[in-house]
């Protein structure tokens, strides 16, 4: 046993087997850059093969770390599309939360009384020109129309 495993141990394992007068005709070796490169100068003549389990299980490694990279690169583009959802809601939603705060204004953004009417009136609009657009639930619609009922005592937008 050797205490490195470095190119030069290799070679010197090798040249000693030659010295000794063994003839290497077939070699089976793994994957290892030190023993591979040791190699190539004592026995450079000689035909070399990686051994079956060394050679699968580096292939099958290689593969796993690109199945590997290629599922975490999905799940971080998967939360990316999330937070972009969860943030595109809040906005939708905070749009309408805006909508009926101005139709409970006392005064409008030019200092005249607030018109409810005209207010309602903004509000339905902007409510049913981006309905679909909001691909709300029932629920959410059901949710919607009962704050316009409790605040501005008003009919359900259809």
């Amino acid at each position: 046993m050797a205490d490195s495993r470095g190119v030069a141990v290799w070679r010197e394992h090798w040249e000693c087997i030659e010295r000794s007068e063994y003839l290497a005709v077939y070699l089976v070796n793994d994957e290892g850059k030190s023993m591979s490169g040791a190699q190539k100068e004592p026995l450079s003549d000689v035909v070399r093969q990686s051994d079956t389990f060394h050679g699968f299980a580096h292939r099958l490694g290689l593969w796993v770390d690109r199945l590997e990279r290629a599922a975490y690169a999905a799940i971080e583009h998967e939360d990316d599309r999330a937070a972009r959802l969860r943030s595109a809601k809040y906005d939708r939603f905070h749009y309408l939360y805006l909508c009926l705060i101005s139709t409970l204004q006392v005064f409008d953004l030019d200092g005249k009384p607030n018109e409810r009417k005209a207010a309602e009136t903004t509000t339905r609009r902007e409510v049913r020109k981006n309905w679909n657009s909001w691909r709300m639930s029932s629920a959410m619609v059901e949710n919607i129309n009962s704050i316009l009922r409790m605040y501005l005592n008003t009919q359900e937008i259809t």
